[in-house]
Formats: C-alpha cells, sequence, structure tokens
C-alpha cells in the first residue's frame, strides 16, 4: 500500500494517509464537489490493512457537503473490522463551538472510533 499525499488549495485539504496507519486531514474544506474530493480518501481506506489507525482531522472550516462525506469516511473507517484501534485526533479552534459540536456529533454516531480533543490557538 501506498501512501496518498494531496497538497492543500484554499478550498480543499492537505491529505497525508501513510501505510503505517497515520492519517492527516488539514486545512479546509469547501469543494464544489465533495464526493469527487473524498473519492481517493475513501479507496485509501477501503484498501487500508492495518491493524492500527491514529487519524488527525484539523479542519478550520468544513462546508456541510463536506461534513457529510467526512462522516462517510469516517463511518467506513469505523465499519472496518480489520482495524484494531481506531483513534480520531479532532483539532479544533479555540472558541469554535460548531467545531467541536461536529466532533462531538460524530463520535455519538461512531462507537466504534476513539476520540480525543484538541483546542488549537485562534488563527487571524
Amino acid at each position: 500500500m501506498e501512501s496518498l499525499r494531496i497538497e492543500g488549495l484554499n478550498t480543499s485539504p492537505e491529505v497525508d494517509f501513510k501505510p503505517e496507519g497515520k492519517m492527516l486531514l488539514k486545512g479546509r474544506a469547501i469543494p464544489e464537489n465533495p464526493i469527487k474530493m473524498f473519492e481517493p480518501m475513501m479507496n485509501w481506506v477501503k484498501d487500508f490493512k492495518g491493524d492500527n489507525m491514529v487519524f488527525d482531522i484539523n479542519l478550520e472550516y468544513l462546508n456541510t457537503g463536506a461534513s457529510l462525506v467526512l462522516f462517510d469516511l469516517l463511518k467506513a473507517i469505523n465499519d472496518k473490522a480489520t482495524i484494531k484501534s481506531k483513534k480520531i485526533n479532532w483539532h479544533y479552534e479555540e472558541g469554535d463551538d460548531d467545531g467541536f459540536e461536529t466532533g462531538k456529533l460524530y463520535e455519538h454516531q461512531l462507537k466504534d472510533l476513539i476520540f480525543e480533543y484538541f483546542v488549537e490557538a485562534e488563527v487571524f
């Protein structure tokens, strides 16, 4: 299995998924077509063969469409029985109650994922 590396843009986040199960999604997620943007990530997760996964999600903003498809990606991880340890490091900006609540909503619905929350300094 190869790494998946996609450089972030103004409307799409940086993606860095490594075969050993360390994953990063960072930046802004406001794509016109969220399904197309998340497709390589979904395919990578489907092909992932490791036992452990740590996913750092550090999105300063995501629109509704991206939020729905991100949930689908997390659900695919949640439902993949071959992954024994599934940890989500959810990063959100200080004072961003919506960002925090989005993580809590996902956590409530995805019982096999272990969520840990990290407050980041507000970006100006």
